[in-house]
């Protein structure tokens, strides 16, 4: 013990008052870290209860003693529930022409807005007809359409309409666009040829065309009308621009052969040509083998008639049958433009029983000339 030492007093010199102070001190200065923490946990305990918008009181240290620690801010989250937002579906709409002088299109693009489970659709409209041109294809994915074949120099009024998956019309948006004008060497330019031929082998009409169209994919129909009879016998879409076969006009005839240029459904244009087609040649067929034979089919009485007939000229030959009832004098069958090789079977409850009948086969030209006939005559069976 030191010679200041008093009673009491520990191995530093420090008495139990002293002791005392330094604990109470030690005390105070937790008690101050325990308020600090407590003020920095309450925002925490009221983002907990209260959500984004729990601003809570936190707590605040006073003489070393934390105020307020259980921080009843937590009730204010209750601010921070959002309202719900709504709105009304829309569509905006953009349609642009090409900028490029002879390439006609029109491109349609949308945009919906606050709907969902709904399709669109994309038309235009031709603005000096009224006349609906292009109707987009339905596609629930896509939301820019091209439109390759517009006219040149002319206006359309572009409509999208949003629809609900029941169909109910939900909102609409409109354009109007013009396209750029045709340049001048871009058409429709079309021109139309035909030949008629004058050997065995080629007496058909050949037509050909020409067209320069800069706008886009075209078709051509061609037509032969017989301007004798007014009757259009042949129409055919070309599939090539030359060579295109009518093979079986009447022989001695006028015809007008017509080309119409097309555009999806629009008209481009027009163009005719006329001829005559040359007099039939001689021509030549005969019938090489007829069999006639009579039976039963079933219960009734049946005639089987098999024709054989060669083609011996330019061909377009046919076989005319006709059966006639001896008995009754009526024509009871008769065929036009059978095959030169052909079997008939004449049989059913048509057929009397226990009858004359004549059986007359004819091989006829292209004109319906008689190129070579036959004639027979046969008994059917009885009842049985």
């Amino acid at each position: 013990m030191s010679a200041y030492s008093r009673p009491g007093d520990d191995a530093r010199g420090i008495n139990a008052h002293g002791k005392r102070d330094i604990m109470q001190r030690n005390r105070s200065r937790w008690a101050a870290a325990l308020a600090i923490a407590l003020a920095f946990s309450a925002p925490s305990a009221a983002l907990a209860s209260g959500g984004s918008g729990g601003g809570g009181g936190g707590g605040t240290a006073t003489s070393g003693t934390a105020t307020g620690g259980t921080a009843t801010g937590g009730g204010g989250g209750g601010g921070g529930g959002g309202g719900t937002k709504t709105c009304s579906p829309s569509i905006s709409l953009t349609a642009t022409p090409s900028p490029v002088s002879g390439v006609r299109s029109i491109t349609a693009s949308f945009a919906a807005a606050c709907a969902s489970k709904t399709h669109v659709a994309i038309s235009a409209v031709n603005a000096a007809t009224g006349v609906v041109e292009w109707v987009a294809p339905s596609d629930s994915l896509l939301t820019s359409y091209t439109w390759s074949a517009p006219l040149f120099g002319t206006t359309y009024r572009v409509d999208a309409l949003l629809y609900s998956s029941t169909n109910a019309l939900l909102a609409t948006a409109s354009k109007s666009v013009t396209t750029l004008p045709a340049p001048a060497d871009c058409g429709p330019f079309l021109t139309v040829g035909a030949t008629a031929g004058t050997t065995a082998a080629t007496f058909g009409i050949t037509s050909s065309y020409s067209l320069v169209w800069c706008g886009g994919t075209s078709t051509v129909l061609l037509t032969a009308t017989n301007t004798d009879t007014g009757v259009m016998e042949w129409s055919q879409y070309a599939a090539s621009a030359t060579d295109v076969l009518f093979a079986t006009p009447q022989f001695g005839a006028n015809y007008r052969i017509d080309a119409i240029a097309y555009d999806g459904a629009t008209v481009l244009a027009r163009a005719s040509t006329v001829l005559t087609t040359p007099v039939a040649p001689p021509n030549c067929a005969s019938i090489t083998n007829e069999n006639l034979s009579v039976g039963y089919w079933g219960v009734y009485a049946a005639v089987w008639i098999s024709t054989t007939a060669k083609d011996c000229g330019y061909g377009r030959t046919s076989v005319h049958m006709r059966i006639t009832n001896l008995d009754t004098g009526l024509v009871e069958y008769e065929a036009y433009g059978l095959p030169l090789n052909t079997l008939i079977d004449f049989e059913g409850p048509v057929v009397k029983y226990d009858t004359n009948y004549e059986v007359d086969v004819d091989v006829r030209g292209a004109m319906n000339e008689l190129l070579d006939s036959t004639s027979q005559v046969m008994l059917t069976p009885p009842l049985r």
